[in-house]
């Protein structure tokens, strides 16, 4: 039993007591208060944080010819890139209406190495149409073993064709039509490319799919 201070009535100490554990309450009630108020205005962190840390980015897969050197050619509408070590061999404009393909003007992508047969690439406009093309090229590949495809590339209509390396030479030509002309984008020495080194063909479909036609 607690012993009644001297002095003071029963009456008064119990007043007394109660004031003080009503004071104690309010004291423990304002302090509780004030700490949730201030801990609900900190950010959290897990949930908005834009970049979490655990987060994963997608990596940005970068241009499969970054790096590599650019060709235009305003007067045909004509634009590629290639690889640092070829260069670019102009070899036309052509002044021979009467030659079997119409022959107008051709670009060759070269090796760097000043060599005989170091060509890479080869492209050329013809001052015919698709179909006056083709009739010429059926009989260019008759007697080998060459595929032909109708296709549409670049947005237009195009035929390709392609012989498998399985035989002793590859062979990859395609065929632009162009209007009143037709693009010839082929790979040239291809045997010799393909002993030089195993990423020809892997460099030559990258310049076939970076190159632009808007005519």
């Amino acid at each position: 039993m607690t012993k009644q201070p001297k002095g003071f009535s029963l009456i008064e100490f119990i007043l007394i007591l109660l004031v003080v554990l009503a004071a104690g309450c309010s004291g423990w009630f304002l302090w509780h208060r004030s700490h949730k108020d201030s801990a609900a205005k900190q950010p959290n962190t897990s949930t908005n944080t834009p970049h979490a840390t655990n987060a994963t980015t997608p990596s940005r897969q970068g241009d499969a010819s970054e790096g590599w050197q650019s060709y235009t050619n305003a007067q045909y509408g004509i634009s590629f890139k290639y690889p640092e070590d070829w260069k670019i061999g102009t070899v036309g404009p052509f002044n021979a209406p009467d030659s079997a393909t119409k022959q107008e003007y051709a670009i060759n992508v070269d090796h760097n190495e000043d060599v005989k047969y170091n060509g890479a690439v080869s492209i050329e406009v013809l001052n015919e149409n698709l179909e006056a093309a083709v009739v010429w090229y059926d009989k260019a590949f008759s007697a080998s073993h060459v595929t032909k495809t109708e296709t549409n590339i670049k947005d237009r209509r195009s035929i390709e064709y392609a012989q498998s390396s399985g035989f002793e030479t590859a062979v990859k030509t395609y065929l632009f039509s162009m209007g009143n002309k037709t693009l010839v984008f082929a790979s040239l020495d291809t045997l010799l490319n393909e002993q030089a080194g195993p990423d020809y063909w892997t460099k030559f479909d990258k310049v076939l799919d970076s190159l632009q036609i808007s005519l």
